[in-house]
């Protein structure tokens, strides 16, 4: 009897053990997961699925005013699509809508667009449409997400920026369609393993961008960093800035104002999350350049240079901060658009 006693009390220690061990694990630092950053206002996505904002609001009721201080107005989340669109961690898809959530669709593991337009993937490959034309790349408005049935086996679905009505999609098979809101989807390319934006990687590895006029062949293992403004977009290769624009053009090594430039980029980049280069506010004609990314340590680095053209331009920030939610207020104040007087 007192070995039966025993092993019951170990198997109840034991389950607490497991219960204790959880409970301390939900209850650790919240941090910055992802991060969305732009002059106008910072968005954050946290490891416990909260998303906040800091700088310029969101079209939500109560969350629509200028901030300078960090609100959360998003709960439970898994995936962001945009500021008001969102997949939660029961992959229900959601729109901000200018007030209250609404849930739209459920089973949905990914989406690209915003509230305006969305097209949106659910868990056995079918694709599906949402929003006001064009915005939703078709000529006609989907009040309900709508189940699109001449593409299938959708693994992805990628659009050109916030404010775009161009949508690709990827197949299983490595198929990509093209789609916008007067044609029909057309296949533009084949044998591809990711699209991002309207970066298309092949299987093996090569970049390509998709532009007005074709498809442009880029170069192999470039990695992508999307931003908002597509033409901004960053691609590194070997651990700094690509002489390749995000436009697709690759920019002349021989100019020596792009080679002071490039002289300038860190060359521990792992990721690039927001890049700008403004003309300094005191001299005339001198371009500055400031960078946050995260290094080849996985620490985030705040990076400035003044004159960054010139061979005598000055890296005049370089600190590091943490992915706590306290100091996605010090990336706010070093990328945010300066005050006008």
């Amino acid at each position: 009897m007192k070995e039966k006693a025993k092993r019951i009390l170990g198997m109840l220690l034991a389950v607490i053990c497991v219960v204790a061990f959880a409970a301390c694990g939900n209850l650790g630092a919240e941090e910055v997961a992802q991060y969305d950053l732009t002059s106008q206002g910072i968005k954050v996505l946290s490891n416990k699925g909260n998303v906040y904002y800091i700088g310029r609001g969101v079209q939500m009721e109560n969350y629509d005013k200028f901030t300078e201080s960090l609100t959360k107005y998003i709960e439970n989340v898994k995936q962001v699509v945009s500021s008001e669109v969102w997949i939660d961690n029961n992959n229900d898809l959601y729109i901000g809508e200018g007030g209250e959530p609404k849930k739209i669709g459920s089973n949905i593991v990914m989406a690209s667009g915003t509230q305006m337009g969305l097209l949106a993937v659910d868990k056995d490959g079918n694709l599906y449409a949402y929003g006001i034309k064009p915005y939703n790349g078709f000529d006609k408005d989907f009040k309900e997400l709508t189940k699109i049935e001449d593409v299938k086996d959708v693994v992805k679905v990628s659009s050109m920026g916030d404010s775009a009505w161009r949508f690709f999609t990827l197949t299983k098979d490595g198929t990509v369609y093209f789609k916008q809101y007067d044609g029909e989807f057309t296949k533009i390319m084949d044998n591809v393993k990711d699209i991002q934006g309207s970066y298309f990687i092949d299987k093996q590895d090569v970049v390509y961008l998709w532009n007005t006029k074709g498809i442009v062949k880029m170069a192999p293992k470039l990695q992508i960093n999307l931003q908002k403004d597509i033409a901004n977009t960053v691609l590194l290769e070997n651990n700094t800035i690509s002489y390749y624009a995000g436009t697709g053009v690759k920019f002349d090594k021989d100019d020596p104002k792009i080679e002071q430039l490039y002289n300038h980029y860190p060359k521990d980049i792992k990721q690039v999350l927001f890049v700008n280069y403004p003309g300094d506010s005191k001299e005339d004609r001198v371009i500055n350049l400031k960078l946050v990314y995260v290094n080849t340590k996985n620490e985030i680095v705040l990076y400035g240079v003044h004159n960054v053209y010139d061979a005598e331009g000055t890296v005049d920030v370089n600190t590091k901060v943490s992915r706590s939610l306290d100091d996605v207020s010090k990336i706010w104040e070093f990328i945010r658009n300066p005050e006008k007087n």
